[in-house]
């Protein structure tokens, strides 16, 4: 951790581009130390550097395909040793829609892999140690399309809702200590930014309600779906996830 450094180490998947990138460049420049993960290593390097040299936080680059077992388990040993990990970003997700008859059952496998199964092992790697040290956060990047009932999205929605029902009930179990869960549907840009005490940004404490960061510092904001920095530019409307 830097030195000068109090809220400690964020780690972030899918962190190269898109969703993740961003996540990394907000957080940088609030002060936290960043673990960046990722396939691709030279996008992540270069993040990485240019992140370090532009906000003077520390920046490890963790290349890793979290759809393999080898580099899945190295994820999980870093959120289980490194105390410094306060804040994890499961973001690292893929999408394809295409009518489930038709689909290729290899490619669903890694999406079940990718959307479901390192997120819920990455989250049970950092959880633990959250707990005991009563302090930290978990924020999994769900999706709009979870609520979509429409043909070719019956995997990936499906996927999408299981991280939100995650969430939900994971916010309920940290409830009693200062750990935070929260769930992000990103979308097209919304036309409000809600402040963490408006009800649809509602604290993870209170039961069934949406979850949010009740206590987050006051520069962060949730918009309908994806939190960021107040006055920072919305997310181009061809990002969908």
């Amino acid at each position: 951790m830097s030195t000068t450094n109090q809220l400690g180490t964020a780690l972030i998947t899918g962190a190269s581009t898109g969703i993740g990138a961003t996540y990394a460049d907000r957080l940088a420049r609030r002060g936290y130390d960043l673990i960046l993960v990722a396939r691709n290593k030279p996008t992540l390097d270069k993040l990485a550097a240019s992140l370090a040299a532009e906000t003077g936080v520390r920046v490890q680059a963790l290349p890793a395909d979290l759809t393999a077992k080898a580099d899945l388990d190295r994820v999980e040993t870093v959120l289980r040793d490194d105390s410094s990990i306060t804040l994890l970003v499961n973001n690292a997700g893929t999408a394809t829609l295409a009518p489930f008859a038709k689909a290729d059952i290899e490619r669903l496998d890694q999406k079940i892999q990718l959307n479901i199964v390192a997120p819920t092992r990455l989250s049970r790697a950092a959880l633990p140690g959250f707990l005991a040290r009563n302090r930290g956060a978990l924020v999994n990047i769900s999706s709009v399309m979870s609520q979509m009932v429409q043909p070719g999205n019956s995997v990936y929605g499906a996927t999408k809702a299981y991280l939100l029902h995650f969430s939900e009930v994971l916010a309920l179990e940290v409830a009693a200590s200062t750990v935070r869960v929260q769930a992000n549907r990103e979308k097209t840009p919304a036309r409000f930014s809600a402040k963490p005490t408006d009800t649809r940004c509602a604290s993870s404490r209170k039961s069934r309600s949406p979850i949010s960061f009740a206590s987050a510092p006051p520069t962060w904001v949730c918009t309908w779906g994806f939190m960021r920095a107040r006055n920072s530019r919305p997310w181009p409307a061809s990002a969908w996830r």
